[in-house]
């Protein structure tokens, strides 16, 4: 009878913690849904904030926080590949456009670097506009190449980028403070 007693004590326990896993998992699932739902790329979103601080329960600003950490890390590793290509490039029209990029990339770095300031600071105003600039910053590499016709060796790079930082920029409208 008390080996039953323990079996039946031991299923209710395991009933209860995969009962309780699955309403955590729900819920992380309905949170990172909600915070990207009108984000530009909710995919990337929703990725970006899974590998950011916790899922469950993860707040606005939180989600913030890792969108624009998210830009910067990309940013940084990006800014690695550019300086390589830059330094191995003999076309001189692509290589001045590549010397733009890095330039540009510089300034997003450091605007994102300011981004997570003023989040910090809770100041919505100069948050948006630095994200802003961020976004802006990616898009102009772009049209670097763009403009005279030439496929960018960092393009993929660059799209990506440019789709990360929508993104923190779409999540940090949502923040009331």
């Amino acid at each position: 009878m008390a080996s039953q007693n323990h079996l039946l004590l031991g299923f209710l326990v395991i009933a209860t913690t995969v009962l309780v896993l699955a309403t955590t998992s729900a819920n992380a699932t309905a949170d990172l849904n909600e915070l990207c739902n009108d984000s530009t790329y909710p995919t990337l979103c929703k990725s970006i904030l899974k590998v950011g601080k916790g899922v469950t329960g993860q707040s606005d600003l939180q989600a913030v926080r890792s969108a624009i950490q998210a830009t910067w890390v990309q940013a940084k590793h990006a800014m690695v590949t550019l300086n390589k290509t830059i330094a191995t490039t003999t076309d001189p029209a692509k290589k001045a456009n590549l010397e733009t990029c890095s330039e540009l990339y510089d300034t997003a770095i450091d605007d994102l670097a300011t981004s997570l300031s003023n989040l910090k600071d809770k100041v919505k105003s100069d948050l948006m506009i630095n994200l802003s600039a961020v976004m802006t910053d990616f898009d102009t590499c772009t049209d670097t190449f763009r403009e005279f016709n030439m496929e960018s060796p960092v393009g993929n790079i660059n799209q990506l980028l440019y789709q990360l930082s929508t993104d923190s920029l779409d999540l940090a409208h949502g923040l009331n403070f």
